[in-house]
């Protein structure tokens, strides 16, 4: 049996690993991460690989829910044979973790007395499931996985969002504003075709609004 060890930021891997379909678990001084792809695997090369490639879009799921820039990564894998002994291969890599705080457990009180306890990534894993398997959601994931939400990878994204749903995009956010922001992000890119700007263009924070809102709803429709 093949299983990866984790290494990232802690309050985001206990958040995770706290919800009923998580694929990561807490055991007494680690962050375990088993998904089913390792039990095809014959080599440690590839159990990390299908690691990494799950980790990217985790980490682009828990950017867009939260804002969190949090790098989660393979820290180790390990096999366990069948006399229970166990194989350890480590893989040297400069770890790099951004974080920008993170989402704890939200407590609403009503006044008729009841609680409600909201906590974030509780759907996290639902989509990261979906979303391995649909190729444009994994594109888009891949350009967020980092953090980097800049006008040239919104450009990128509302590209990817209108070529693989149409103009089903304009169901979830207006044209005019989708237009906008097309027009103001494609004159950020760099590359052969210039694309002068708008005479009122599209605040960053807002474009970051809408693309965002965009993504939500496609996974949306993916997890429906």
């Amino acid at each position: 049996m093949w299983y990866v060890t984790l290494t990232g930021d802690g309050p985001v891997l206990e958040l995770l690993s706290a919800e009923k379909s998580s694929s990561i678990e807490k055991t007494s001084n680690e962050f375990v991460l088993k998904i089913k792809e390792f039990e095809n695997c014959n080599t440690a090369n590839d159990v990390r690989k299908f690691a990494c490639e799950y980790l990217d879009t985790l980490n682009g799921i828990i950017f867009l829910e939260g804002g969190i820039r949090s790098a989660i990564k393979v820290n180790s894998v390990y096999k366990i044979n069948n006399d229970n002994s166990r194989n350890i291969y480590l893989f040297t890599e400069p770890d790099v973790i951004h974080l920008r705080g993170y989402a704890p457990t939200i407590t609403i009180n009503r006044n008729s007395g009841e609680s409600i306890v909201s906590t974030p990534y509780q759907t996290t894993f639902r989509a990261v499931d979906k979303s391995r398997f649909d190729e444009p959601l994994q594109k888009i994931l891949n350009q967020i996985k980092n953090g980097q939400f800049d006008f040239p990878v919104l450009s990128n994204i509302i590209e990817i969002v209108q070529s693989a749903k149409g103009a089903k995009l304009y169901d979830w956010e207006p044209k005019s504003r989708v237009d906008l922001l097309k027009r103001t992000s494609q004159s950020y890119r760099h590359g052969i075709t210039r694309f002068d700007p708008p005479p009122n263009p599209m605040s960053l924070s807002d474009a970051q609004e809408i693309t965002k809102h965009l993504i939500k709803r496609y996974i949306a429709e993916l997890v429906a």
